[in-house]
C-alpha cells in the first residue's frame, strides 16, 4: 500500500472517530438540558405566594368585623365603641329580697322581715347579683330569698297577691340546692317563661331542715290566663326534674306557711 494511501485512512478514522465524538456531545449535552431543566426554575413561571399568618391586631379587627349587632336587640343608651360593654335587657325590671324570720316583730311583721338586695334590669346586673348575693344553704335555715316584678312584692296583703295562690314545690334533699334556686332564677327572668311571664309575679327559695321548697307566685287564677297558671306549673316540673318531691298549688288566704 502506498504511503499515501495509509495517511489518507489514518486521515480518515480520526476524522470518523471525532465525528462520532461530537455526536456522543451532542447527546451528553442534551441529557444534561434535561437535568437542569428540572433544577433551573422556569423565569416565566410564577412563583407561589406563601401566606404569612395574621398578626394578633389583624385578628381583633376581623372579630370586631363579625360582630353585628341588631338596633331593636338593645336598649337605646348603647354606646357604638366597640370596646364598651353591652347591656342585654331582660323582659322587665326585678326586685331581690331576703327575709329573715328573727326580725319579724310590730304590726306588719310578714313585710317587716323583708329585706330589699338590689334591683335587676338587665343579665350582666343579674349575674353580678347571683354570683355575689348570699346562696340558699343548710347556714340560712328558715331564711328565705325572692326575685320578684318590680310591680309586686313577696307579701300575701300587697294588692298585686290578692285573691291569689302560689305554685309549691317540695325538693326531695337539699343538695345542690342554690344551682336549682340560680337555674330557676334564670328560667323565670330569660325567655323560658315569655309566654306566662305576665301571670308570674316571682319566685322564692326557702330553706328547711330536710326538705326545702320553691315557690312560683302568681296572679289571680281567672277564666282568661287559668291555662297559663297550669302550665306555669308544668314547666317548673320538668326544669327541676327528679329533685321534685311534689308539686301542689296553694291559695294564700288558705294557707300562709312556708
Amino acid at each position: 500500500m502506498a504511503v499515501g494511501q495509509v495517511i489518507k485512512k489514518t486521515e480518515h478514522k480520526k476524522h470518523h472517530k471525532m465525528w462520532f465524538a461530537g455526536k456522543d456531545c451532542c447527546k451528553t449535552g442534551t441529557k444534561n438540558k434535561k437535568k437542569y431543566s428540572q433544577i433551573i426554575p422556569d423565569p416565566h413561571k410564577k412563583k407561589p405566594t406563601v401566606q404569612s399568618e395574621p398578626s394578633i391586631i389583624d385578628k381583633c379587627q376581623k372579630l370586631i368585623k363579625c360582630v353585628y349587632v341588631k338596633e331593636n336587640t338593645f336598649s337605646s343608651n348603647k354606646s357604638p365603641r366597640p370596646d364598651t360593654a353591652i347591656i342585654y335587657p331582660i323582659n322587665s325590671t326585678w326586685i331581690f329580697w331576703y327575709r329573715d324570720p328573727t326580725k319579724m316583730h310590730g304590726k306588719n311583721p310578714w313585710e317587716e322581715s323583708l329585706t330589699k338586695i338590689e334591683t335587676i334590669r338587665d343579665v350582666t346586673h343579674l349575674w353580678k347579683v347571683l354570683n355575689h348575693v348570699i346562696q340558699p344553704s343548710l347556714k340560712s335555715l328558715h331564711r328565705s330569698l325572692f326575685i320578684f316584678n318590680e310591680k309586686s312584692i313577696p307579701a300575701w296583703e300587697h294588692k298585686s297577691n290578692e285573691n291569689a295562690g302560689r305554685w309549691v314545690i317540695t325538693l326531695n334533699d337539699n343538695q345542690n340546692l342554690h344551682n336549682v334556686w340560680n337555674n330557676m332564677v334564670l328560667q323565670v327572668i330569660g325567655d323560658k317563661f315569655s309566654n306566662v311571664i305576665a301571670d308570674i309575679n316571682g319566685i322564692g327559695v326557702h330553706v328547711k331542715p330536710l326538705f326545702s321548697k320553691i315557690t312560683i307566685w302568681t296572679v289571680e287564677i281567672t277564666l282568661d290566663n287559668y291555662k297559663n297558671i297550669n302550665e306555669i306549673g308544668m314547666m317548673c316540673r320538668t326544669i327541676i326534674g327528679p329533685m321534685v318531691k311534689y308539686i301542689n298549688y296553694v291559695m294564700h288566704n288558705q294557707d300562709r306557711s312556708m
